[in-house]
């Protein structure tokens, strides 16, 4: 069975951050010490268990229970989701893969079609800056 998870992407000494633990990645098969290797796809990120992985998964011990750490700093993040925040991870055995929240998308769309209307001075359909009701 498949977990997804909603996290913010983090930064730590100014590198944008993905930090995963707990008993969610135990659940699905990734216990500390495995090796995994990282992907680019699109505007995914990729985490592949891999008997000869770049990456190892970190261990946090706590009450005496174990937790497997994913903890992600490379520059990649970096560049695959510049201007999101939100991040939505599918877990599954073998791959875990990291996307920008579609929530995210759909704002950084919005955004990005409003500034080019902007620029090229096209009339803009509809503008709402307060609404609501009661």
């Amino acid at each position: 069975m498949a977990t997804i998870v909603n996290t913010k992407l983090g930064e730590h000494r100014g590198k944008k951050r993905v930090w995963l633990e707990g008993q969610k990645l135990l659940r699905e098969g990734y216990y500390p010490g495995m090796k995994y290797d990282l992907e680019l796809k699109d505007s995914q990120v990729v985490l592949r268990v891999k008997e000869e992985g770049k990456f190892t998964i970190s261990k946090r011990e706590r009450n005496g229970r174990v937790s497997p750490i994913i903890d992600l700093t490379v520059q990649e993040l970096a560049t695959v989701f510049d201007g999101v925040e939100m991040l939505r991870v599918f877990i599954r055995n073998g791959a875990i893969v990291i996307s920008a929240h579609h929530q995210q998308e759909r704002v950084i769309e919005r955004v990005n079609r409003l500034i080019s209307k902007l620029e090229n001075g096209e009339s803009l359909s509809v503008c709402s800056l307060f609404h609501g009701g009661a």
